[in-house]
């Protein structure tokens, strides 16, 4: 279920799971690697690096670009 901590929402690109310590839902790719993170706290999307997408919870976004041209700028890459 989504909003039930530690629940995952799963795609074709990736997943989105809720760490049940404090509420933050991470984007996680197919791979399992953390793509970004959304803290309802602060209502801040936050890339791997810590860097800031925006505000508001863009994670959706985030694993719909996972398998498009701008993934390797999610990823680090250049």
């Amino acid at each position: 279920m989504k909003g039930r901590p530690g629940a995952a929402n799963t795609n074709s690109h990736g997943r989105l799971v809720t760490r049940p310590s404090d509420g933050v839902i991470e984007a996680r790719d197919a791979s399992g690697r953390l793509l970004a993170h959304f803290n309802p706290r602060t209502n801040e999307t936050r890339n791997h690096r810590g860097d800031l997408i925006g505000k508001g919870n863009r994670l959706s976004a985030v694993l719909r670009e996972a398998d498009g041209p701008s993934a390797q700028n999610l990823r680090g890459g250049k």
